[in-house]
């Protein structure tokens, strides 16, 4: 099993999305909070589930998609880094997972 890391910008983002949909229904949003998480535990305990970044040559920079997003995340060793969660209908760029 793989430690899981969260990285600031991934709490981050996770507020952001979470505050987006709580204007239409705050239970949504606390599922979906709830549900990235999840995923994080997941990838835990199966680190090379999802596919790897297409727009990156690294085999470690990795995503899982999950509903519309992507969470993005660096896989090395017994070590995940969830690096962002990004909305997957806007486009992908190297300063959006490292910022």
């Amino acid at each position: 099993m793989a430690k899981v890391e969260w990285t600031k910008k991934s709490i981050e983002s996770i507020y952001q999305i979470s505050e987006f949909y709580k204007v239409k229904s705050p239970k949504y949003a606390d599922r979906l909070v709830d549900k990235f998480f999840e995923k994080g535990d997941l990838l835990g305990q199966f680190p090379k589930l999802g596919r790897q970044v297409p727009e990156f040559k690294s085999p470690l920079i990795r995503e899982l998609l999950f509903q519309n997003f992507r969470i993005i995340y660096k896989y090395e060793k017994d070590l995940i880094q969830i690096l962002t969660i990004h909305n997957g209908l806007t486009p992908l760029s190297d300063k959006s997972i490292f910022d």
